[in-house]
């Protein structure tokens, strides 16, 4: 009789607890036979989450986050997707300019395929980490000493942000990224033309006779990036005041019906910034009053300022192909970026503003234009001689005089 009395009270003990507990504030137990402890959450929907610790402040406090992230609503359920699954829907649905989908893509086929297959709900901050360090370890590799370190940065910043839009959709409670410094890129060193390889270069391009001749002007006069300088129109140009409207870019782009092909087609620019009114200097105006006039037949307003003589566009690759070709007649190392770095470097040394270069570039961002004042160009080493020469000037201390 002792004993049913006894168990009667216990199991009136445990209804007791049971009932004074609060909902969501979850149990911990030492687990019998083995070291450790587990921890219970009972959640409204039913589910009740369970995980073993080492140490019963652990459990605690894996308790404690469990009970905010139900209270704000953001405790989910184990998820069997995928990173690939995930990626594959987020990606489609991504709304971003078809040249970057295109990058993410192809880094996510690339470099992810060590996770692709791991379920979000199992995608720890360890799991992320060892991905990013295997990654830059093969990067390095490849290229010794520095990697590939913007492929890094870019596939960092692709995976948190998708993780990010997974929590938006309650796959996931939280972003295992965010415990992982994002990757350091090295300062950049904009690579540019002298004015001696500009001056042998410009020469060669013009006895060409190639159409593509005037894209070279467009970059290296204005600081036009590749896209744009191929991208415009005559109705973009104002021939009588010499104003040239930058509101397009040409671009290589997948062909959304057919599936591995590309099509060259004239996009806005990334950035509003980037949209810009610029002034042609009087010999680049005097060239492009040239090309219109030497035209075969009428031209029309939406025709490309830069073009074979079926009217169609040209080629962005094919056109970088072309210049260091050119170039290399010449002995100059000349691609499309490089005349842009030119254009900002050479008005730079001539005491032209940073603000105002920031604004014939088309820079969102100030500090982007900054790196090209970092390099010591010849107005900065003409600065130095003269003060070298002036310090050499200066006359020695007074000989003493002998006792």
């Amino acid at each position: 009789m002792g004993s049913d009395a006894g168990d009667g009270a216990g199991d009136e003990r445990r209804a007791r607890r049971a009932q004074s507990r609060a909902p969501r504030e979850g149990s911990i137990q030492h687990v019998a036979g083995r070291s450790g402890y587990r921890a219970q959450i009972s959640l409204s929907d039913g589910r009740r989450p369970v995980r073993q610790f080492r140490t019963k402040q652990e459990a605690a406090a894996w308790l404690a986050e469990q009970r905010a992230l139900a209270d704000a609503g953001k405790l989910v359920g184990p998820s069997t997707i995928t990173l690939d699954g995930w990626m594959h829907d987020w990606l489609a649905n991504r709304h971003r300019a078809p040249n970057t989908l295109a990058h993410e893509r192809t880094h996510f086929k690339t470099h992810f395929g060590s996770i692709k297959e791991v379920r979000l709900d199992r995608l720890t901050t360890l799991v992320c980490r060892r991905w990013l360090e295997g990654l830059d370890t093969k990067f390095k590799l490849q290229r010794p000493p520095l990697g590939q370190p913007h492929t890094l940065r870019h596939c960092y910043n692709l995976l948190r942000t998708a993780l990010d839009s997974a929590i938006e959709h309650r796959l996931l409670a939280s972003n295992p990224m965010l415990g992982i410094p994002r990757p350091k890129l090295p300062k950049p060193t904009p690579k540019y033309l002298t004015e001696d390889e500009v001056a042998r270069l410009i020469p060669a391009v013009n006895r060409t006779g190639d159409p593509r001749a005037i894209a070279v002007h467009l970059m290296l006069r204005l600081g036009l990036r590749r896209g744009e300088a191929l991208g415009l129109t005559w109705d973009a140009l104002d021939l009588d005041d010499g104003t040239i409207r930058i509101s397009h870019q040409l671009q290589r782009i997948p062909d959304p019906e057919r599936d591995g092909h590309t099509e060259l087609r004239r996009v806005a620019p990334k950035t509003q910034g980037s949209v810009r009114e610029l002034v042609c200097d009087p010999s680049l105006l005097e060239l492009l009053r040239k090309l219109r006039r030497s035209a075969p037949g009428p031209v029309d307003e939406g025709h490309f300022v830069v073009c074979f003589f079926d009217g169609d566009p040209v080629d962005p690759d094919a056109t970088t192909a072309w210049l260091r070709s050119v170039g290399r007649t010449v002995g100059v190392a000349a691609t499309p970026h490089k005349l842009r770095h030119t254009a900002a470097t050479m008005m730079l040394n001539h005491d032209v503003a940073i603000t105002t270069v920031s604004s014939v570039l088309g820079h969102t961002d100030i500090r982007t234009t900054s790196n090209y004042a970092r390099v010591l160009d010849d107005t900065k080493r003409g600065a130095i001689d003269a003060l070298g020469r002036a310090i050499e000037s200066l006359p020695g201390p007074p000989e003493t005089r002998s006792t």
